[in-house]
């Protein structure tokens, strides 16, 4: 007899092509050229390494984006169908380009990003309301790289997370980096969301600058109890938990990394998968902590592990099993 399957996941937010480009220990002044040593293309957005991340772990991801009309839809579509990721939910926007971020990786694994919006302008609560009947079907509804989503900003979000929390699903909550510059606006709106977010997963830089603090402590104080669980990525230094007076430190793995891309969006999964199986928080937090750090220790294109060879990774790496 088999066991009854894993019900799937809603993503909900910023799927596009990632062009990695490594590695570059200076950039070029206007007019001048350099020469790196290899350029990539790459499922991406926070949307796309929550989905490939989820699949590597077994979980059955449902994206839901926009993309545009060209070369670049065609290789997500692809690259989706090819690690068995549901993209129904992803929809052409005729005469429009697929958002591309260009990301610089550095030779200690740092990046700096460029990104065209392109069909994410017109990625809205809409396109999400669209997808309903599979949506529903989810228990939890990740909601992510809204600061890169003009007509699906935090402010757009407050009455479509009401209403899935109102029929009992477990909103879960990145929005990413504010390219925008971290406006009064976009915090006020960011915090007002919270009331509707059971799962708010920043890092440490990310935290202080929508509380306007300069630690994560001081962040959590100001955020306050509005969402129901804080997960902060400090990166190097592991991670932290804070749920109610419940906190959690777990400290980070001893690694060198070849490329940052993605690692939060890797965590937030490899957290999200441990929650849903009901782990002690600190095994949730080493766990996901393990997963981010095995896919940023990879050069050239990348896999991403199961449960496994995750705990193997830890282990490998001076972990015990938990923190």
């Amino acid at each position: 007899m088999t066991g009854k399957p894993e019900p799937p996941i809603a993503i909900v937010g910023n799927l596009n092509v990632d062009q990695v480009v490594s590695t570059v220990t200076r950039f070029p002044a206007w007019d001048e050229e350099l020469l790196v040593g290899s350029s990539r293309l790459e499922v991406a957005g926070t949307a796309g390494y929550l989905a490939l991340t989820a699949r590597g772990l077994g979980m059955a991801p449902f994206v839901v984006s926009t993309v545009g009309e060209d070369a670049n839809a065609a290789f997500l579509r692809e690259g989706l169908a090819a690690a068995g990721i549901d993209a129904d939910g992803v929809e052409t926007i005729p005469d429009t380009e697929t958002c591309l971020g260009i990301i610089f990786v550095g030779d200690q694994g740092q990046r700096g990003i460029l990104t065209v919006l392109g069909a994410h302008e017109e990625m809205s609560v809409a396109v999400a309301e669209r997808h309903d009947d599979r949506i529903r079907l989810c228990p939890e509804v990740f909601l992510c790289g809204n600061y890169l989503l003009p007509r699906f900003t935090p402010h757009d979000a407050v009455p479509y997370a009401r209403r899935l929390r109102e029929r009992g699903q477990v909103v879960v909550f990145d929005p990413s980096w504010d390219p925008g510059g971290w406006s009064r606006q976009t915090r006020e709106e960011t915090l007002a969301l919270m009331e509707y977010v059971d799962l708010y997963l920043p890092n440490e830089q990310e935290l202080c600058h929508l509380t306007s603090t300069s630690t994560w402590r001081e962040g959590v104080k100001a955020l306050g109890n509005r969402a129901g669980q804080v997960v902060v990525k400090r990166g190097a230094d592991g991670a932290v938990s804070i749920q109610g007076e419940s906190i959690v430190e777990c400290p980070g793995l001893p690694l060198v990394a070849a490329n940052t891309t993605g690692a939060g969006d890797v965590f937030d999964m490899a957290f999200l998968y441990s929650r849903r199986k009901r782990w002690e928080t600190g095994e949730c937090l080493l766990f996901a902590c393990a997963a981010a750090g095995a896919v940023i220790v990879q050069e050239g294109t990348r896999e991403y592990p199961d449960e496994a060879a995750v705990w193997a990774f830890a282990t490998a790496n001076g972990a015990g099993s938990r923190c």
